[in-house]
């Protein structure tokens, strides 16, 4: 009696495991339509090497809203803010900072490697004003230059965990290159440090690593597809 009973419990078990194997196979991940990003990252100076011996990154702040063009590509507009810091290790005695606001649009393409994990390429083409704050500047006469423009390409690259159906959070690698040339005269840096000839050679170029955190605007990020054919068309 209790070895036919044994039998009936296993039975039972490998039942409901497999139900449950089965319905965790049938829930496909379905992008949403419209989703923001908010990234939030530590920028590393890569050039020019005048910048990079001045400079240290503090933040790189983003957001990134996102409309689905098809088969997981998509489009959008970013905003981002960056911050960049003389440090006493570089130049002492001085709080000179260097504040990058930009704006543009953006072409992406996201990819589930499972039901919770997503892989995203992004590349972004934006509007930089950069402005550099208490520049401290003791020539008599000189009116140091402190704001100026510049176009940007900002390629990046990450992952996502859903820990919820409509919220993921992640990491995030991005290289960011604008069209302007730092040249340390411009701020009366050369007062404080000294430079070389061609240390002001070459745009400016940094690498932010940091967190991303991905809100889907629509419910049911994860559809059952009982016939097993394309994704569901979204209302």
């Amino acid at each position: 009696m209790n070895k036919l009973l044994k039998i009936k419990v296993l039975a039972l078990s490998a039942l409901f495991c497999s139900n449950l194997q089965a319905q965790e196979q049938e829930k496909i991940p379905v992008a949403s339509r419209f989703n923001l990003k908010a990234t939030v990252g530590i920028p590393t100076v890569v050039s020019n090497k005048a910048l990079r011996n001045s400079f240290r990154g503090i933040y790189d702040a983003g957001l990134n809203f996102q409309i689905k063009l098809f088969s997981g590509l998509y489009t959008g507009i970013h905003g981002n803010y960056t911050g960049l810091k003389i440090s006493n290790d570089k130049i002492a005695l001085l709080n000179t900072e260097c504040r990058i606001s930009s704006g543009g649009i953006n072409i992406g393409y996201e990819k589930f490697a499972s039901p919770r994990v997503m892989w995203y390429a992004n590349l972004a083409y934006g509007y930089n004003w950069l402005n550099y704050y208490k520049v401290e500047c003791t020539d008599t006469g000189f009116v140091p230059k402190k704001d100026f423009i510049a176009s940007s390409i900002r390629p990046m690259v990450g992952f996502s965990y859903y820990s919820d159906d409509n919220f993921s959070l992640g990491m995030f690698l991005s290289y960011t290159y604008l069209t302007n040339e730092f040249d340390p005269t411009a701020i009366c840096l050369q007062k404080y440090s000294t430079y070389r000839k061609g240390d002001s050679t070459g745009n400016t170029s940094y690498i932010s690593i940091g967190v991303v955190l991905n809100l889907n605007l629509r419910k049911d990020l994860f559809r059952s597809d009982s016939s097993g054919g394309d994704e569901p068309e979204e209302n």
